[in-house]
Parts: C-alpha cells; sequence; structure tokens
C-alpha cells in the first residue's frame, strides 16, 4: 500500500532495507554518497512520468539501521498529486529499492492527519461541517463562483466573498425578490470601499420612500412611473450616464438636497433656494418658447413681462456740445499749451537766454540749447519744469539743498567731476574751518558746522602731505 504525503510540502521517508547484492542478506551501511549522487542516485516517478533525479540534495541523506536511510524530498519533489515512486538502483552493490507514495492535496491530508484539522465532512447531512444537502442546512460561507438553479431559502446570515450574479431565466419573474417586516427592511444595501449599488438600465414602477439615505449610485439609464418620497431625502454623489424618465409626479416634502449636473426637463413648481449658478435656457423664459424673431428683439427692444418676450437694454447716444473755447495766450496755467502760448514762452526765454550768455558765457549758452530742446517738445506748463529741472544733462540737475552747483567742464575744470558747491565747501573747510592733528600724521579740516571731517589730510616725517580725502556727504 502507498504511503502517503502531503503536497507541496517537505518530508524526511525511511528507505530501504538495502543488502547486499551478493548474499541478499548483509545490510548495506555506507550508501549515502551513492543515494545523493547528483545524477545517478534517487530517481522520482511522479504519477506513471519517467524516472528522473531527485531534486532534495542539500540535505544529506543519514544512515538509520538495518539497511534504511533518512532521505528528504523537498517542495519540488512532492509538487503534484498522485502516485510517486522513490527508487534507487546500485546492481554492483546492492539489491535494488523502491517505495510507492501518493501525494494528497493540502485540505484532505490536513483533514485526516493533523490533530486540528475537524475537515472531514460528518455523517449528519446539513449539520455544520457536513454534506451540504437540498433541505436545510447550517451556515454556510461560499468562497468561490456557486451556480444556484433552484429557490434558495436563508434564514441566517450569507457572506459571499466574490459578489452574487443573479440572473433570471423565466420571464416575467423578478431575479431578486426582497420582502420585509415590520420591524425590517426588505434589502439592506451597505458600501464598502467601493459601491453599495451599480444600476444599469432599470424600469422601476411606482416607488415610496420614507427616510432614505443614498450615497454613490453608478451608471445606466432609470425609468420610473412615478415616485413619492414622504420625508427628506439626501443623496451623496449620483451618476447617470444614461437618461432618468420620471413619467409620473415626484412629491419631495421635506425638499431635496443634492448637486445635479445636467438638465432638468419639466415643470418645477417651486424652488426655495438655489446655492449655486443656474445655466439658464435662453430660448425659453418663462415657459414661453422664443422664436428667433422674439431672440432678435433681445437687442431691440428689451424685455415684455406681460407675453415673456426678451427684449435687451436700450441705449440712447447723448452728446454735449462745447459753446466756449478760451486760448490762454498770457496766462498759461497746467492745461495744455497752445501753439501761440509755446511760441511766447520760446521768445521770453530765448531772450532771457541772450542776455544770460553775455554775462555768463558758456554755461548758460548750454543752458539755453537745453532750454530750447525742452520747449520745442513740451505740450504743458509741467512739461516745461520738467525741462529744465530734470534733464539729465541739465547743469542744474545736480541742485542740492537749493543751491545751484556748476560741473566745471572743459579748461575751467581743475578738479574733474568736482562741483562747484563742493569745491567752496572743501575749500571754506581747509581756509576756514577748525583743524585737528595738524602736527601728526593725519589732520582734520572740519566743515563749516563742525560735524564732520571735511577733508582728511595725511602726512609723512616732513609734513609733506601724501594724501587728501575728502567728504562731499
Amino acid at each position: 500500500m502507498a504511503q502517503w504525503l502531503r503536497e507541496d510540502t517537505a518530508a524526511v521517508i525511511s528507505f530501504g532495507p538495502f543488502v547486499d547484492m551478493t548474499d541478499g542478506v548483509t545490510y548495506e551501511v555506507g550508501l549515502v554518497s551513492a543515494l545523493d549522487h547528483a545524477s545517478t542516485g534517487i530517481m522520482l516517478s511522479k504519477n506513471g512520468g519517467a524516472l528522473t533525479i531527485r531534486h532534495a540534495t542539500v540535505t544529506a541523506s543519514t544512515y538509520d539501521k538495518r539497511g534504511h536511510y533518512l532521505v528528504t524530498l523537498d517542495t519540488t519533489d512532492t509538487n503534484t498529486p498522485g502516485l510517486m515512486r522513490v527508487e534507487f538502483s546500485e546492481p554492483a552493490t546492492c539489491l535494488s529499492v523502491w517505495q510507492d507514495y501518493m501525494v494528497i492535496p493540502q485540505t484532505i491530508y490536513d483533514s485526516y492527519c493533523t490533530a486540528s484539522a475537524g475537515a472531514i465532512p460528518k455523517v449528519v447531512a446539513g449539520a455544520a461541517g457536513g454534506l451540504f444537502i437540498a433541505g436545510t442546512n447550517a451556515a454556510v460561507t461560499v468562497t468561490g463562483a456557486t451556480a444556484l438553479s433552484g429557490g434558495v431559502a436563508v434564514t441566517g446570515a450569507l457572506t459571499v466573498s466574490d459578489g452574487v450574479a443573479v440572473t433570471c431565466s423565466t420571464a416575467g419573474r423578478a431575479a431578486i425578490k426582497a420582502t420585509g417586516n415590520a420591524a425590517g427592511a426588505g434589502m439592506e444595501l451597505v458600501a464598502g470601499s467601493g459601491n453599495a449599488l451599480t444600476v444599469g438600465v432599470a424600469n422601476i414602477g411606482a416607488t415610496t420612500l420614507g427616510n432614505t439615505t443614498i450615497g454613490t449610485i453608478g451608471t445606466g439609464a432609470v425609468t420610473k412611473a412615478s415616485e413619492t418620497i414622504t420625508a427628506a431625502l439626501t443623496t451623496g454623489s449620483i451618476v447617470n450616464n444614461g437618461v432618468t424618465t420620471l413619467t409620473g409626479a415626484v412629491t419631495m416634502p421635506a425638499g431635496l438636497a443634492a448637486n445635479i449636473t445636467g438638465n432638468i426637463t419639466g415643470t418645477l413648481a417651486t424652488v426655495t433656494a438655489v446655492t449655486n449658478t443656474v445655466a439658464a435656457n435662453v430660448t425659453q423664459i418663462g415657459g414661453v418658447v422664443q422664436s428667433a424673431t422674439d431672440l432678435k428683439d433681445f437687442a431691440d427692444t428689451g424685455y415684455d413681462p406681460s407675453s415673456h418676450k426678451v427684449q435687451g437694454v436700450v441705449l440712447t447716444d447723448t452728446t454735449t456740445t462745447a459753446t466756449t473755447a478760451t486760448n490762454l495766450t498770457n496766462a498759461p496755467t497746467n492745461g495744455d499749451l497752445t501753439a501761440t502760448m509755446k511760441t511766447s514762452v520760446q521768445t521770453a526765454a530765448a531772450a532771457a537766454n541772450t542776455a544770460y550768455d553775455a554775462a555768463t558765457g558758456t554755461e548758460l549758452a548750454a543752458l539755453d540749447a537745453v532750454v530750447d530742446a525742452g520747449f520745442a517738445a513740451a505740450a504743458t506748463v509741467a512739461d516745461v519744469a520738467a525741462a529744465i529741472l530734470t534733464e539729465p544733462t541739465h547743469p542744474l540737475a545736480n541742485t542740492v539743498t537749493g543751491q545751484v552747483p556748476i560741473v566745471l567742464t572743459g579748461s575751467e575744470d581743475p578738479e574733474t567731476g568736482v562741483t562747484l558747491y563742493n569745491w567752496f565747501r572743501r575749500a571754506y573747510a581747509i581756509l576756514c574751518g577748525k583743524t585737528d592733528g595738524q602736527h601728526t600724521s593725519t589732520g582734520h579740516f572740519r566743515n563749516q558746522a563742525n560735524t564732520k571731517n571735511r577733508a582728511t589730510a595725511t602726512t609723512d616725517a616732513n609734513n609733506n602731505r601724501t594724501d587728501v580725502t575728502f567728504d562731499d556727504s
């Protein structure tokens, strides 16, 4: 009789006895290396297949006694349910030895061979752990697909891991009929991580809903004869890629709290409040279809509430004519300068510049050129001021504290880049200001207010100046 082995499970078997090939009696005790040889060792035949070398050679076989060896079979060796022969032959040393085993599926093996199994069907049909019968059975857990061709009466909880697919084969009969009682609902749908209910094409007759809370509803067309909701209806996200048609009235005394995307066709008796923007159909106003002529009137004559016709806002052009214009020839203000005003200002500036040129020479000649250029481009009195005071090349651009410093240029520039204003402040400090450190290596010349060192002179051992720095701030 074949011995049992558990499928896909490593096992240690007692393999033997091995006796000498000459007398057939003497035990062979030195066959470990031969049994575990990678190509000529123990062979296996699975379900009548060809003999192949045993897979488990990592764990060495050991000699037990009376010609028997403890041999390891791994999960690869036991991976095929059914009959398996274990065989070894070495004609020059010993007689051949073989043993047949039955590889049993794990659940069946465990039912018979483990202490905690308890999975062998009981004799009492329909009992817990017993055979499933057509009559009354104990609680049943179905983990795979199950086809039920007859009626099923379930008095306890029914748990199905892969869902229930019900196909009604009889015309005019419901695939699922759920009848509740005074204490409980006929059907309760509870969502897990997915949708509680996904509806394809559904035809629903008259429906009366009490307190109802609906989560996410899947896609598909829904047709209802009528629907009456006697209490508040609160919905989650309703996705309906088909069409929901209500051929009867929908009554919701407590109102509807939901987000509706899409079109509502029909008559809404009362809309209490709308919290988001509603897209209006301009082809119908007040329930009256607007013609092409009516829509054209929208831009012409306005809206007539009595006939629900549209119209736009009528615009009337009004023009005010200026009857008086004043030419400010001699009194320019902050308004625009006229051509006559520009000519008057330019002429006066040219006359003044001529007088200044005679008195101050080349510096005011340069000022004259800048002023003329500014006036030529000026449009307002503000432009004239900007041309004089902010022109980048204008001599007055370096005005500080109300003084009029001028940058010396050409042959008149003894100190490059020093304004006349700063030149006088330096000269005053050196000629008239207070001093200190004059007989040391560093001497200071103070400004008029005696608040800073306007000039600092560095001298050598002979009191010769070697460096002078200025503070023009």
